[in-house]
């Protein structure tokens, strides 16, 4: 029936063909959470400036409340400070600035502290009796900042979601250690 309807077609034809394929609906299920619950994410300050962002307007938060890198010594003290790895001015900051609940873009290539300056920042945030949830596109940034957090004695405070594998008893388990 197909091949006589396109016949008059010229450049269409019927191949006999069978292909298989596999299929992935994570990011289906994930925009069929974002719109079941939109209302929601739209009381959020920060999604609701970002969804309704159209470049008229005003920016989000005034960076200059932040920290600057050079300012760090006279306005914070060591002792108020939970980074246990090694950090320069720009990556304290950063993690300063994540404790006030500041609103910013940590960017730089390859190799130059972004999980060192994650772990610090969720670090930090402990200290402060603070909870954090790291999201991150890459399994990969997740297991970096994970072994980082682990090698200083955080491993306890984590809880694995991010696994395939990671199954409701994981979970469980996990949850009672």
């Amino acid at each position: 029936l197909v091949r006589h309807a396109i016949a008059d077609y010229r450049g269409w034809t019927v191949a006999d063909a069978v292909e298989v394929g596999l299929f992935s609906f994570a990011k289906f299920l994930m925009w069929k959470d974002l719109e079941s619950h939109a209302e929601a994410l739209r009381a959020s300050p920060l999604v609701g400036h970002l969804m309704r962002n159209d470049g008229t307007s005003p920016a989000f938060a005034d960076s200059s409340a932040m920290d600057r890198p050079e300012d760090l010594d006279a306005r914070r003290h060591p002792s108020k400070t939970y980074a246990p790895l090694s950090a320069d001015s720009t990556q304290l900051a950063a993690v300063f600035a994540g404790a006030e609940r500041h609103t910013f873009v940590l960017e730089g290539p390859p190799g130059t502290g972004k999980s060192q300056t994650i772990a610090n920042l969720i670090a930090h945030a402990l200290g402060m009796g603070r909870t954090v949830l790291f999201v991150a596109e890459k399994r990969a940034a997740l297991e970096v900042v994970h072994r980082r957090l682990s090698q200083i004695g955080l491993g306890d405070f984590i809880l694995e979601l991010h696994s395939n594998k990671a199954s409701k008893i994981d979970v469980l388990k996990q949850m009672a250690a």
